[in-house]
């Protein structure tokens, strides 16, 4: 499961946990029905903050790797930026940057990967040679 399916499924856990915790409190109840309700409250929650725990542990990896994929591509388009001799590549690597600095803000599935790749693609042609008859 992804991090975030782990999440959900702990979020549902946790309502679950709540519900079972909220109950006793509107409805009368005799003693061991209630230990009954403490029991399973204390089940689910554990099971919630396990749920949440693991999706944690699973995402940590995961943002460390991309955290180093951001600065390095940031430090390499900064370099091509200040090199770069065509206006036209300098800007298409400042509108990557733009690109990324917005999927970071507003993250959506594969959006930072998407903007990470279109980065690279226009920092790889401002380095790439001039074709050949160009000026």
């Amino acid at each position: 499961m992804t991090p975030s399916e782990l999440k959900a499924l702990g979020l549902l856990f946790q309502d679950l946990a709540d519900w079972l915790a909220d109950y006793p409190t509107k409805h009368k109840l005799d003693d061991t029905t209630l230990h009954g309700f403490e029991v399973a409250f204390g089940k689910v929650q554990k099971i919630a903050s396990s749920l949440m725990n693991q999706a944690v542990e699973i995402a940590i990896p995961d943002a460390k790797a991309t955290v180093q994929k951001l600065q390095d591509a940031t430090k390499q388009a900064a370099v091509a930026v200040k090199t770069v001799e065509d206006l036209t590549k300098g800007f298409a690597i400042a509108g990557a940057l733009a690109g990324l600095g917005a999927a970071v803000l507003h993250p959506t599935p594969g959006s930072v990967l998407g903007a990470l790749d279109t980065l690279g693609q226009a920092v790889q042609k401002a380095a790439a040679p001039p074709a050949a008859g160009a000026k």
